[in-house]
Protein backbone atom coordinates (compact mmCIF):
# COMPACT_ATOMS: atom_id res chain seq x y z
CA UNK A 1 0.00 0.00 0.00
CA UNK A 2 2.84 2.40 0.82
CA UNK A 3 4.35 1.76 -2.60
CA UNK A 4 1.05 2.74 -4.27
CA UNK A 5 0.75 5.96 -2.29
CA UNK A 6 4.36 6.89 -3.01
CA UNK A 7 3.93 6.13 -6.69
CA UNK A 8 0.75 8.19 -7.00
CA UNK A 9 2.30 11.10 -5.08
CA UNK A 10 5.35 10.99 -7.33
CA UNK A 11 3.23 10.91 -10.49
CA UNK A 12 1.10 13.85 -9.32
CA UNK A 13 4.22 15.88 -8.50
CA UNK A 14 5.62 15.24 -11.98
CA UNK A 15 2.32 16.29 -13.55
CA UNK A 16 2.21 19.48 -11.48
CA UNK A 17 5.77 20.34 -12.55
CA UNK A 18 4.93 19.76 -16.20
CA UNK A 19 1.86 21.97 -15.98
CA UNK A 20 3.75 24.79 -14.24
CA UNK A 21 6.58 24.87 -16.81
CA UNK A 22 6.66 27.94 -19.07
CA UNK A 23 4.83 27.67 -22.39
CA UNK A 24 3.82 23.99 -22.00
CA UNK A 25 3.39 22.19 -25.32
CA UNK A 26 0.07 20.56 -26.24
CA UNK A 27 1.11 17.05 -27.22
CA UNK A 28 -1.35 14.82 -29.08
CA UNK A 29 -2.24 11.43 -27.61
CA UNK A 30 0.42 9.06 -28.90
CA UNK A 31 3.09 11.77 -29.14
CA UNK A 32 4.33 13.99 -31.92
CA UNK A 33 4.45 12.64 -35.45
CA UNK A 34 6.28 14.48 -38.21
CA UNK A 35 7.23 13.72 -41.80
CA UNK A 36 9.56 15.51 -44.22
CA UNK A 37 7.59 17.93 -46.37
CA UNK A 38 4.41 17.73 -44.29
CA UNK A 39 3.42 20.85 -42.27
CA UNK A 40 2.93 20.16 -38.56
CA UNK A 41 1.22 22.62 -36.25
CA UNK A 42 2.99 22.94 -32.92
CA UNK A 43 0.88 24.38 -30.13
CA UNK A 44 1.49 25.42 -26.56
CA UNK A 45 -0.13 27.43 -23.80
CA UNK A 46 1.60 30.83 -23.94
CA UNK A 47 2.60 31.73 -20.39
CA UNK A 48 5.45 34.18 -20.97
CA UNK A 49 5.22 37.76 -22.23
CA UNK A 50 6.78 39.01 -25.43
CA UNK A 51 8.37 36.91 -28.12
CA UNK A 52 9.70 33.35 -28.25
CA UNK A 53 12.12 31.32 -30.34
CA UNK A 54 11.87 27.64 -31.32
CA UNK A 55 14.83 25.30 -31.90
CA UNK A 56 15.01 21.76 -33.31
CA UNK A 57 17.54 19.91 -31.15
CA UNK A 58 18.92 16.40 -30.76
CA UNK A 59 21.52 14.60 -28.67
CA UNK A 60 21.58 13.34 -25.08
CA UNK A 61 19.14 15.07 -22.72
CA UNK A 62 21.93 16.26 -20.45
CA UNK A 63 23.91 17.69 -23.37
CA UNK A 64 21.64 18.60 -26.29
CA UNK A 65 23.25 19.79 -29.50
CA UNK A 66 22.62 23.48 -30.25
CA UNK A 67 20.36 22.44 -33.10
CA UNK A 68 18.83 24.82 -35.59
CA UNK A 69 16.55 27.81 -35.12
CA UNK A 70 13.14 27.08 -36.58
CA UNK A 71 12.00 30.62 -35.89
CA UNK A 72 13.23 33.52 -33.75
CA UNK A 73 11.49 36.47 -32.14
CA UNK A 74 7.89 35.63 -33.02
CA UNK A 75 4.94 36.76 -30.87
CA UNK A 76 4.02 34.16 -28.26
CA UNK A 77 0.62 33.28 -29.75
CA UNK A 78 0.76 29.57 -28.91
CA UNK A 79 1.10 28.13 -32.42
CA UNK A 80 3.70 27.68 -35.14
CA UNK A 81 3.60 25.58 -38.28
CA UNK A 82 6.81 23.67 -38.96
CA UNK A 83 7.55 21.70 -42.12
CA UNK A 84 10.53 19.35 -41.65
CA UNK A 85 13.03 19.28 -44.53
CA UNK A 86 15.30 16.45 -45.62
CA UNK A 87 18.31 18.67 -44.83
CA UNK A 88 17.25 18.90 -41.16
CA UNK A 89 16.11 15.30 -40.69
CA UNK A 90 18.09 12.14 -40.10
CA UNK A 91 16.55 8.68 -39.98
CA UNK A 92 16.77 7.23 -36.48
CA UNK A 93 17.54 10.53 -34.75
CA UNK A 94 15.32 11.48 -31.81
CA UNK A 95 14.52 15.19 -31.80
CA UNK A 96 12.99 17.65 -29.38
CA UNK A 97 11.72 21.16 -29.98
CA UNK A 98 12.82 23.75 -27.47
CA UNK A 99 10.77 26.88 -26.82
CA UNK A 100 12.68 29.83 -25.32
CA UNK A 101 11.26 33.04 -23.91
CA UNK A 102 13.18 35.86 -25.58
CA UNK A 103 12.47 38.12 -22.57
CA UNK A 104 14.08 35.59 -20.20
CA UNK A 105 16.20 33.04 -22.10
CA UNK A 106 16.45 30.96 -18.93
CA UNK A 107 12.76 30.04 -19.25
CA UNK A 108 12.63 27.12 -21.64
CA UNK A 109 10.54 24.05 -22.30
CA UNK A 110 10.83 21.01 -24.56
CA UNK A 111 8.54 18.67 -26.45
CA UNK A 112 8.83 14.98 -25.73
CA UNK A 113 11.30 13.24 -28.06
CA UNK A 114 10.05 12.31 -31.53
CA UNK A 115 11.38 11.02 -34.86
CA UNK A 116 10.90 12.66 -38.25
CA UNK A 117 9.73 10.28 -40.96
CA UNK A 118 12.15 10.74 -43.84
CA UNK A 119 10.46 8.13 -46.02
CA UNK A 120 12.73 5.33 -44.86
CA UNK A 121 11.58 5.05 -41.24
CA UNK A 122 8.36 5.35 -39.31
CA UNK A 123 7.75 8.56 -37.40
CA UNK A 124 6.90 7.85 -33.78
CA UNK A 125 7.25 9.43 -30.41
CA UNK A 126 10.56 8.68 -28.72
CA UNK A 127 9.42 9.52 -25.19
CA UNK A 128 9.04 5.89 -24.19
CA UNK A 129 12.52 5.11 -25.49
CA UNK A 130 14.18 7.62 -23.17
CA UNK A 131 13.01 7.37 -19.55
CA UNK A 132 15.30 10.27 -18.53
CA UNK A 133 13.51 12.65 -20.90
CA UNK A 134 12.78 15.91 -19.13
CA UNK A 135 9.91 16.81 -21.45
CA UNK A 136 7.66 19.58 -20.35
CA UNK A 137 9.81 20.42 -17.36
CA UNK A 138 11.03 23.93 -16.64
CA UNK A 139 14.76 24.24 -17.07
CA UNK A 140 16.81 27.25 -16.05
CA UNK A 141 19.81 27.57 -18.34
CA UNK A 142 22.97 29.43 -17.48
CA UNK A 143 24.56 31.35 -20.27
CA UNK A 144 28.27 31.96 -20.30
CA UNK A 145 29.83 34.75 -22.32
Amino acid sequence: MRFSIAFVTSALAALATAQSAPNPFNIPTGGLSMSVGVPTTLSWAPTTEGTISLYLRDGPNANLNPGIALVSGIPNTGTFVYTPTAANSNTGTAYTIEIVSDADPGLVNFTPRFYINTGSATSTSAAAADPTDASNAMVKKSFEA
